[in-house]
C-alpha cells in the first residue's frame, strides 16, 4: 500500500462534497476523465474498494468512501494549518511566538504581561499565540513537540532538558467566603485543610501529586467537594459558599473583591512558588522570540509577597 497523497484526498473530499464530478472538473480547470483516473489511482494506493459510487443525487462516497472521508478530514485540517502557519511565518518574517503555560499562570499575570510586551516601540509587527497545558508536565512535552517555543511554569518539574530562565514568583493562599471558620486566623499550614472542604482544578491537583511526591506534604488527599476545570471556576465555586481554595495571591485578587471573599496566608516554604520560562536546548530562539523571553525574565524581581495585602 502507497501513502496518498494530500491533492487527491482533497479532491476525494471535494467530490463528495459537490456530488458532481463535471462540477469539480470545470471548478479544477480538467476533464472529468482526468478526476476519474487520480480516483482510480487513490483507491490502488490505498487497496481499498471502491470510495464513490453514482447514487440518486449524483457522486457520494461507499461505505469504504465514508470511513476515508472521516478519517481524512484531521489530515487535511492540519496540512491547512501548517500552510497557514508557514505563510504567516513567511510574510511576518518570524515574528510569530508560540507561548505554552498552565491555566494557573494563564490566570495571573502573564497575559497582562504579554500584552504590555505587544504594545511595545519595535513589537507591533510581533503576534504571541498563548495556550494552555494541563500541568507543567504536559508544557514540558509539548515544548519538545514544538507546539511552543516557550513554556513558562512552576519549577518543581526536571528542567534538565532546557534552558531556563526565572519568571515572576508567587504566594499562595486559601481563598473562602466570609464568615468561614478560618478567616480571623493570621495564616495556615497546609495539615489545617483537611478539616475542610476544597474546591480545586487541575493545576492544584497537579501541584497536591508534586508536592505528596516530594514528601513535603503528607500522603493524604484533601476533601475535594469539587473539582473545576480552571482556577476561575473553582473561585466561582468557593464564591457561591462550597468550600475553600487554595491559588496564587495574583490569581486570587481580581475576585476578592467580586465574589465576597476573604485570603489567609498558606504559612508554609513551598509555599513562595517559583516560575520560570524554558525553552529547549537544541533551539535558536528568533528575535522575537528571544525579545519576549527577556521582558518576561525582567518581571522577576524581589518583592513583598505578603497576601495580606490582598483585601479581604
Amino acid at each position: 500500500m502507497s501513502d496518498p497523497d494530500l491533492s487527491s484526498l482533497r479532491l476525494f473530499a471535494t467530490i463528495c462534497q459537490e456530488r458532481n464530478l463535471a462540477r469539480v472538473a470545470q471548478n479544477m480547470h480538467v476533464t472529468p476523465s482526468a478526476i476519474s483516473k487520480r480516483m482510480a489511482k487513490l483507491e490502488a494506493d490505498l487497496k481499498s474498494p471502491p470510495l464513490l459510487k453514482r447514487g440518486r443525487y449524483g457522486m457520494v462516497p461507499t461505505e469504504a468512501g465514508l470511513d476515508l472521508l472521516s478519517r481524512s478530514r484531521s489530515l487535511l485540517d492540519e496540512a491547512d494549518a501548517l500552510h497557514e502557519g508557514l505563510q504567516r511565518f513567511s510574510e511576518q518574517g518570524g515574528r510569530t511566538v508560540r507561548v505554552l503555560t498552565t491555566s494557573t499562570l494563564m490566570s495571573g499575570v502573564l497575559p497582562q504581561d504579554v500584552a504590555e510586551f505587544l504594545k511595545r516601540d519595535g513589537h507591533k509587527d510581533i503576534s504571541v499565540h498563548l495556550d494552555i497545558a494541563s500541568s507543567s508536565e504536559a508544557v514540558m512535552y509539548g515544548l519538545r513537540e514544538n507546539r511552543a517555543a516557550v513554556g513558562v511554569l512552576w519549577d518543581r518539574v526536571n528542567l534538565s532538558d532546557f534552558q531556563v530562565l526565572p519568571y515572576r514568583p508567587h504566594a499562595l493562599v486559601a481563598v473562602m467566603p466570609k464568615g468561614h471558620a478560618l478567616q480571623g486566623t493570621p495564616e495556615i499550614k497546609f495539615t489545617d485543610l483537611y478539616h475542610h472542604d476544597v474546591v480545586g482544578h487541575r493545576s492544584s491537583l497537579e501541584a497536591e501529586l508534586v508536592l505528596r511526591r516530594s514528601k513535603v506534604i503528607p500522603d493524604q488527599p484533601l476533601k475535594y467537594k469539587a473539582i473545576a476545570g480552571s482556577p476561575e471556576t473553582s473561585l466561582r465555586m468557593v464564591g457561591a459558599g462550597l468550600g475553600m481554595a487554595v491559588l496564587p495571591d495574583d490569581v486570587a485578587k481580581p475576585y476578592v473583591e467580586a465574589f465576597n471573599l476573604v485570603t489567609v496566608k498558606v504559612n508554609e516554604r513551598w509555599a513562595h512558588q517559583s516560575n520560570v520560562l524554558c525553552w529547549n536546548k537544541t533551539r535558536t530562539l528568533s528575535d522575537a522570540e528571544r525579545s519576549l523571553v527577556d521582558f518576561l525574565a525582567a518581571k522577576f524581581f524581589v518583592e513583598d509577597m505578603d497576601p495580606g495585602s490582598i483585601p479581604g
